[in-house]
């Protein structure tokens, strides 16, 4: 009894092992609020027994078990609100972004991204990233010949939705750099419009090419010659994850690469004690 108990519980921790993989984050952008709504997914995997690489500029302050991380990369007290740097003029917002993922990318000097990007030779199995300001990261798909996700901070734009071959129509949905909701008016469309051509269209031809110098600048690699282009490995992301839900955002329709999870990161509210709620109704 004894023996085939011990040959049972072997055979599990085998199967456990072999079927574990080798996850990689990379985001190393210093954009705080978009990975920290992604943070739970990361953690669940590890607990689910794989080994997961983080490469980004917010690494945690408590071990985790099978997690890796791989910065900071900027000090602190260097951390700005992007958003602040946007200027929220819709004629003006999108190059404001552009600006952003061109300035940013200098994070990828940064001697430990440079040792890692050089130096790595481990193989993952799965690799996430988030296109937004930084679509040269997909290559990395490539460079370890496994398939990607991507994450998307917020409701996807045009940018973003074109890749995904899912519809951005104007009349309806509203871009997530303008301020307003499905119920636009005529002058909100028509902005809304423009934003949107320049997204779709525009940015092809002033924005991307700089994204593919970056890539062939800082993402070398063997083979790295005969990768497909951009637009190709941006079109063959496998999963796209979206931080936002249509509870408190807008209905739109998806293809099915495309999921919203949104209050990934909310946690379950702790029960009060007698002494609290009686402080909170004496405030």
């Amino acid at each position: 009894m004894l023996p085939s108990i011990f040959i049972y519980i072997i055979s599990c921790s085998a199967i456990a092992v072999t079927s574990a993989s080798n996850i990689l984050v990379f985001m190393p952008l210093p954009f705080k609020s978009h990975i920290r709504g992604f943070q739970p997914l990361f953690e669940e995997l590890t607990h689910r027994g794989h080994n997961v690489t983080v490469v980004s500029s917010y690494p945690q302050n408590r071990r985790i078990s099978n997690y890796t991380d791989i910065g900071p990369f900027i000090p602190k007290g260097h951390e700005r609100n992007v958003m602040d740097s946007i200027d929220m003029n819709f004629l003006t917002s999108v190059f404001s972004v552009w600006d952003i993922g061109l300035k940013f990318s200098e994070v990828l000097t940064h001697k430990s991204i440079e040792e890692f990007l050089r130096t790595n030779t481990d193989s993952f199995d799965l690799v996430i990233i988030e296109s937004c300001c930084q679509e040269y990261t997909v290559t990395l798909g490539h460079k370890y010949n496994a398939p990607v996700i991507n994450l998307a901070p917020a409701m996807i734009w045009s940018s973003i939705s074109k890749w995904l071959h899912v519809p951005s129509t104007f009349s309806y949905i509203p871009n997530v750099l303008l301020k307003t909701t499905s119920n636009m008016s005529f002058i909100q469309r028509l902005k809304n419009t423009i934003t949107g051509i320049l997204q779709l269209y525009v940015e092809n031809y002033l924005y991307l090419p700089k994204m593919k110098e970056i890539m062939d600048t800082h993402f070398t690699y063997k083979g790295w010659e005969s990768r497909p282009s951009l637009e190709d490995m941006l079109n063959n992301v496998s999963l796209t994850l979206v931080n936002a839900h249509y509870a408190i955002g807008i209905s739109r329709p998806y293809l099915p690469g495309v999921i919203d999870i949104g209050g990934m990161h909310i946690k379950e509210p702790k029960s009060l004690s007698v002494v609290r709620i009686i402080n909170l109704v004496n405030l």
